[in-house]
């Protein structure tokens, strides 16, 4: 018998995030126009990104956090309790799209650029229904209470915590509001390598408060926050070829 909080709880959950996933969809298309592209051209941009993004974003999560699954492999495929990695999502979806090898990719995932900021802060808000995602103890007024079944080793005793998911759903409004304040004119994948920047920087910096992570060989900085330095390295790389022209910054935004 399924019990009736953790029903309601995948629910809320499971809502939250097809409500950030057709939000997503809505800013998808209106950026579209927005860069004046067509959506036509890039209906299967969309299916191998979503593919490849779904794929990879719970693998990098079970690899990422592989004590929570290494005593119950069943626990894996149970994608209703949470576990889908942004960071795998994002690149699992640019590796498909290398993969195929189609047209007009930059123009795509800076169309998708407008439109992954709303759609994870609204799917982030299902963390709280989780308990899960939360940072170090707090007792500030907004601090969270995680109740005993949902509390790290170590922490059972702890009732209050930051409420890390709310901090990063601050932060991804905030790059959402900025996408949309850009000059319309750029050199194709200037927006995507913003959304990366802006994101990475979120996350790099909440990753210094959050518990539930792996530490990279024994040092301060998480799994993911070494991941992140690697792929700006690799944006700034890239950036001669996705730069915005230097005439266009001193145009004010339409």
């Amino acid at each position: 018998m399924v019990d009736h909080l953790d029903f309601i709880n995948f629910n809320f959950y499971g809502l939250l995030l097809g409500l950030g996933a057709l939000t997503g969809f809505q800013f998808y298309e209106l950026a579209l126009k927005h860069l004046g592209l067509k959506i036509e051209h890039f209906s299967s941009h969309l299916l191998v990104f979503l593919a490849g993004g779904l794929v990879i974003a719970r693998l990098w999560h079970v690899l990422t956090t592989w004590d929570v699954y290494q005593t119950d492999y069943s626990l894996i495929f149970q994608v209703w309790r949470g576990g889908l990695s942004i960071w795998g999502f994002v690149y699992g979806g640019i590796l498909a799209l290398m993969i195929a090898r189609l047209k007009q990719t930059r123009q795509f995932i800076d169309a998708l650029s407008f439109a992954l900021p709303i759609a994870q802060a609204i799917g982030r808000a299902g963390n709280w229904f989780n308990q899960e995602l939360y940072g170090l103890p707090s007792n500030l007024p907004w601090s969270i209470y995680i109740d005993p079944a949902h509390r790290l080793p170590g922490y059972e005793t702890v009732e209050y915590y930051h409420p890390l998911f709310f901090y990063e759903i601050l932060g991804l409004l905030g790059l959402w509001g900025l996408l949309w304040r850009l000059p319309k004119q750029a050199n194709p994948g200037f927006y995507f390598i913003f959304y990366l920047l802006g994101y990475t920087a979120v996350r790099f910096c909440l990753d210094f408060i959050r518990l539930d992570q792996l530490m990279f060989a024994n040092s301060f900085l998480s799994f993911n926050q070494v991941i992140s330095l690697a792929f700006l390295l690799f944006i700034f790389i890239w950036r001669r070829h996705a730069t915005l022209p230097k005439k266009n910054l001193l145009k004010k935004p339409h």
